[in-house]
C-alpha cells in the first residue's frame, strides 16, 4: 500500500513562511500541515528555474509533491486535509519548478505561490481576506489548463501546446479512464474533425481526407498496419488498446515535413507509459455488458484483467510491466468475440546523469470468432421505401457464419535512446522492428451493385487472406538553442527511415457459386454455409514493399514576441508490388517519389496569456500501388496507368489563449486544405467488374473549416472540455463538384464534464458527456443526424479508482457508416463499463 510521505517542518528558514501560512489560515477557517521535502542548503533554490527531466506518474498528489520536492531541493507547503484524495495527471517533460507544479495542479483547482524559499500549495478562489497578508497576494494565478503541457507530435521540439500553431487535442490518462476507453477508436467521437470509416477499410476522416491508419503513430513512429500498407485490414481495422498508454495527441492537418509522405488529413500519436523512479504496482479489471432490448441485457458480456508495474530495479535501471488478458470477450453482435493477450515491457538504462537507454518489447495476440470487427447489417430501407436511409435493423446479428474467424499476432521491439550533450543540445532517436502474422477466413454478403430492395435473402461467398507484414524503422533528431545577435534559435534536424514489407495472398470465392452460402435477412441464423472453396484455401502469395525517406531542418526564431518557424525537407517514397493482373498473371508495379517540401509558421504573443499564430505547410501524397494495382487503368484493360502524387497546400490561422483569470482555455484555428490530382473511385461504370481508380490532373479538392476547443473550470469542483468542428470538403470539380466528402459531418460537438464532489463525498466524481454530428453522406446515400450521451460515476482514493460509466445512454440506434447500398455498420448499443483498479 502506499503512504503519504509527510514530515513537518523544521527548518528555521521557513518559520516566516509558516507564520504567513497561519495567518491566512485564520481568515481561511483551515489547518495548516507543512511538509518539508529537503534539506538543502538554500542555495539550491536557483535549480528551480533551471530545467530538470520531470518524470512523475498519475499518483495522489501529496506524493507526487513530496517527489518533486525532493528532486528540486525545495520546501513546498500545503494544507494535507485539503488534497486528501486528489490524483494528479502524469507530468514529463524538461520543465523549471514553477513549470512542473503548474502541470502538476492543472485542473485541480490549487496553484503553487512562491514565498521566499518556498512553495505554497493552495486552493484557487476569491481573495477573501486583507491585503496586509502580503504572502497571498498573487492567489489568483494558476496553472494553464491544457496548454501549458508539452507534446511533441506537431513540432518534435520539446514544446508547450500555447507554442505550437497547429491545431492539436491530447487526451490523458485520466480522460481515458474516464470515458472508460479500451481501444482508441472508442474516443474518436469526442474529438470533432476526426471519424472512424468502415471498420474493414483501415482508415479514418481528418478534415474531410481520407487518413490510413499507418498515420496513427506508436511513439512518434508509422507503424500501425492500414489497408493500404496490409492489403485489407488485417491488425490494421483493429485501432490499439489504451491498457499502455500514457496520452492520445490529434493532430488536425497535415505534418509530412516531419513524417515524410503520406500523411493524408492529419495523424493520432499514441505515447505509451515508460518506467519511472517511483515504484508502484496496480491490477485491474474492465468489463461491459451491453444492455438494450435487442441485443439483450447483461446477455453479451466482455471481461478483461491488467496489471501495471513500474519501479527501480537499481539506482541505474527502472523496469515497467503491463499486461492485459481477456479470456472471452463479447462484442454486440452474436458470433463476435475475441480471446485477446498484451504484453508490454521496458528497461530504462540510467548512464550518468545525461543518457537514457530504453529497450522495449509488445507483443500482441487477438484471436477472433467472427470477423474481428462489427459487421455490416441492412438498414430500414431495404425493407421499406418509406424509411429513411441509415436505421440499422437486427444490429445484434453478424451475417457471417459459426466457422469464421481472424486471428493475428504482432511482437514491436523498440530501442530509444535520449541524451543530453548539454544545457542546450540534445538527441534523441528510436529504432524498432515490427512484425504481424495474421489469417482470416470469413462469408461476407454479396451485394450486387443495385440489390432488389426486401429481398428475403441474400447470397454470401467466402473470403481468405494470410499476411505476414514487418516494418524497419528509425527516427533520430538532434535539437538545441542558440542566439545570433538579437535572435534566438531553436533548431531542429533529423531524419528518418521506414521500410515496410508485406507478402500477401488472398481471394474470394466466385459470384456464380455464392448461392450456396444464403442467409436468412430477417433472421442470420437460419442461413445455408457451404464448403470453403480450394481457390480461398490455396492462394498464390505476393510481396510488397513500401520504403520511405525523411531528412528535414526546422528553426524556431524567436524576436521579442515574434516567433518564426521555417521548415524544409526532403522526402523519397519506393513502392514494389506483385500482383495478379487481367494483363498477365503476376504483374510488379514500380515507382519511386521524391521531393523538397517546406513549411513555414508566425506565432506571436500578445501578451503571457494570448498568441495568435499562421501556418503553411504542403502536401505530398504519393498513390498507393495497391489502388494503381488494383483498380487502375491497365487492370480493366483501359490504357496505361499515368496516375501522379497527390499535392496541395495546407494553411491554417488561429490563437489560443486563457480568459476569466485562466478558467478558459481557448483554441481556434481555422484551416484550408487545397488538393490537385487527387483520385476517387468509380464503381457505376458499364462493362467494369467493381471500381475504376480515376484521377483528374490540375487543383481539384479543397476542405476548409474551423475548429474551436475550449477547457473550463468555472469553479475547483466543476471542470470539462467543449470541442467543435466545422468542415466543408468536396471536388471543386467533376461530377462530385460541390458535393460534401463522404463520412465528413459539416457541423461535430462533443462536451465533456465532470464535477467532483465535497466534503465527505470528495472521493466521488461525477461525470457527463454529449456529441452530435450533422448528417453525413455515403455516395447518394445520407445518414441522419445524431446525439448521444455518456453518464458516469467515479471513485478515486490513494489505492482505488472505481469507475462507471453508461455508454449510449439513450440507446441511440445509428449508422457508424454507410455504404452506396442498404447495408451499413451500427453503432455499439447502450452499454455499462466498469473499471476497478487496486494501487500498491
Amino acid at each position: 500500500m502506499r503512504k503519504k510521505k509527510l514530515a513537518f517542518c523544521i527548518r528555521r528558514e521557513i518559520e516566516k513562511t509558516a507564520r504567513h501560512v497561519t495567518t491566512a489560515s485564520k481568515y481561511l477557517g483551515i489547518g495548516v500541515t507543512l511538509l518539508n521535502l529537503s534539506f538543502m542548503p538554500q542555495s539550491a533554490l536557483a535549480a528551480t528555474e533551471t530545467s530538470q527531466i520531470v518524470n512523475l506518474p498519475e499518483a495522489p498528489l501529496t506524493t507526487s509533491l513530496t517527489t518533486l520536492g525532493q528532486q528540486y531541493g525545495v520546501n513546498l507547503v500545503f494544507t494535507a486535509s485539503e488534497l486528501d484524495g486528489l490524483t494528479n495527471s502524469p507530468v514529463r517533460g524538461q520543465l523549471t519548478l514553477p513549470e512542473a507544479l503548474d502541470s502538476l495542479l492543472q485542473n485541480i483547482g490549487f496553484v503553487a505561490e512562491k514565498s521566499g524559499d518556498s512553495y505554497l500549495i493552495l486552493r484557487q478562489q476569491p481573495l477573501m481576506f486583507d491585503s496586509h497578508v502580503t504572502v497571498l497576494d498573487q492567489l489568483l494565478v494558476k496553472g494553464r489548463a491544457g496548454l501549458d503541457q508539452v507534446n511533441k507530435t506537431a513540432t518534435k521540439m520539446d514544446l508547450s501546446i500555447r507554442d505550437t500553431g497547429r491545431s492539436i487535442v491530447v487526451l490523458n490518462e485520466r480522460a481515458l479512464r474516464e470515458m472508460n476507453a479500451t481501444a482508441v477508436d472508442q474516443v474518436l467521437d469526442y474529438v470533432p474533425g476526426f471519424s472512424n470509416n468502415d471498420t474493414a477499410a483501415g482508415s479514418l476522416m481528418v478534415r474531410g481526407l481520407v487518413t490510413d491508419y499507418s498515420n496513427v503513430l506508436i511513439d512518434g513512429l508509422r507503424t500501425l498496419q492500414g489497408v493500404n500498407d496490409g492489403d485489407g485490414g488485417r491488425t490494421g481495422s483493429i485501432l490499439p488498446s489504451t491498457y499502455n498508454l500514457e496520452s492520445v495527441a490529434f493532430l488536425r492537418g497535415q505534418d509530412g515535413l516531419l513524417y515524410g509522405s503520406g500523411i493524408g488529413g492529419g495523424m493520432i500519436n499514441l505515447t505509451t507509459k515508460k518506467p519511472e523512479a517511483e515504484a508502484s504496482t496496480s491490477l485491474g479489471v474492465h468489463g461491459t455488458s451491453y444492455i438494450s432490448s435487442d441485443v439483450g441485457y447483461f446477455d453479451r458480456n466482455h471481461l478483461a484483467f491488467n496489471l501495471d508495474s513500474t519501479g527501480p530495479l537499481s539506482d541505474n535501471v527502472l523496469y515497467r510491466v503491463m499486461a492485459q488478458r481477456t479470456p472471452s470477450g463479447d462484442f454486440f453482435q452474436k458470433g463476435l468475440e475475441v480471446d485477446e493477450k498484451l504484453l508490454d515491457t521496458s528497461m530504462t538504462f540510467l548512464i550518468g546523469d545525461n543518457t537514457r537507454i530504453t529497450p522495449r518489447i509488445e507483443y500482441a495476440e487477438r484471436n477472433f470468432s467472427g470477423t474481428g470487427s462489427v459487421g455490416k447489417v441492412f438498414e430500414k430501407g431495404y425493407f421499406s421505401s418509406n424509411e429513411d436511409y441509415g436505421t440499422p435493423t437486427q444490429r445484434e446479428y453478424q451475417y457471417g457464419s459459426p466457422e469464421d474467424f481472424n486471428n493475428n499476432t504482432t511482437i514491436n521491439a523498440d530501442l530509444t535512446l535520449q541524451h543530453d550533450f548539454n544545457e542546450d543540445w540534445s538527441l534523441s532517436s528510436r529504432l524498432r522492428y515490427s512484425e504481424t502474422e495474421a489469417e482470416q477466413r470469413s462469408l461476407e454478403l454479396s451485394i450486387p451493385r443495385n440489390p432488389l430492395a426486401g429481398a428475403p435473402t441474400q447470397d454470401r461467398r467466402w473470403r481468405g487472406y494470410k499476411n505476414d507484414d514487418s516494418y524497419e524503422l528509425l527516427d533520430i533528431g538532434v535539437q538545441g538553442q542558440f542566439t545570433t545577435g538579437p535572435l534566438s534559435h531553436h533548431l531542429l534536424f533529423g531524419g528518418s527511415y521506414r521500410d515496410f514489407s508485406t507478402d500477401y495472398g488472398g481471394n474470394y470465392q466466385s459470384s456464380s457459386s455464392s448461392e450456396h452460402n444464403e442467409v436468412d435477412v430477417n433472421n442470420p441464423n437460419d442461413q445455408i454455409t457451404g464448403p470453403v472453396p480450394d481457390n480461398v484455401l490455396n492462394y498464390e502469395i505476393t510481396p510488397k514493399s513500401v520504403k520511405d525517406i525523411n531528412i528535414y531542418l526546422k528553426d524556431r526564431i524567436t524576436f521579442g514576441d515574434l516567433v518564426i518557424t521555417p521548415g524544409v525537407s526532403y522526402v523519397q517514397q519506393d513502392q514494389v508490388r506483385s500482383r495478379s493482373s487481367r494483363l498477365s498473371f503476376v504483374k510488379v508495379y514500380e515507382d519511386s517519389y521524391s521531393k523538397f517540401i517546406w513549411d513555414l509558421g508566425l506565432l506571436y504573443k500578445l501578451s503571457d496569456d494570448f498568441n495568435v499564430f499562421a501556418t503553411y505547410s504542403y502536401a505530398y501524397d504519393p498513390l498507393n500501388v495497391r489502388y494503381i494495382g488494383q483498380y487502375g487503368y491497365e487492370y480493366h484493360g483501359l490504357g496505361t496507368d499515368d496516375y501522379v502524387p497527390v499535392e496541395g497546400n495546407n494553411y491554417e490561422v488561429g490563437f489560443k489563449a486563457d480568459f476569466f483569470d485562466n478558467n478558459l482555455t481557448t483554441s481556434v484555428t481555422a484551416f484550408q486544405l487545397d488538393r490537385e490530382n487527387k483520385t476517387s473511385f468509380d464503381c457505376n461504370l458499364d462493362g467494369i467488374e467493381g471500381c475504376l481508380l480515376t484521377q483528374a490532373k490540375g487543383p481539384n479538392f479543397r476542405s476548409k473549416g474551423v475548429e474551436v476547443d475550449l477547457i473550463f473550470t468555472p469553479n475547483s469542483q466543476w471542470s470539462g472540455s467543449l470541442n467543435y468542428a466545422f468542415t466543408r470538403s468536396a471536388f471543386t470539380k467533376g461530377a462530385d463538384k460541390g458535393i460534401q466528402s463522404d463520412n465528413s459531418p459539416k457541423h461535430s460537438i462533443a462536451l465533456w464534464n465532470r464535477y467532483r464532489l465535497t466534503g465527505d463525498l470528495n472521493n466521488f466524481k461525477l461525470g457527463l458527456g454529449l456529441r452530435y454530428e450533422s448528417e453525413r453522406r455515403f455516395s447518394s446515400n445520407v445518414v441522419p443526424a445524431y446525439i448521444e450521451a455518456d453518464a458516469g460515476v467515479y471513485y478515486d482514493n490513494e489505492d482505488w479508482e472505481v469507475a462507471l460509466l453508461l455508454k449510449n445512454a439513450f440507446d441511440e440506434n445509428r449508422a457508424e457508416t454507410g455504404s452506396r447500398n442498404f447495408l451499413v455498420t451500427p453503432n455499439a448499443p447502450r452499454a455499462l463499463t466498469f473499471s476497478v483498479k487496486r494501487h500498491f
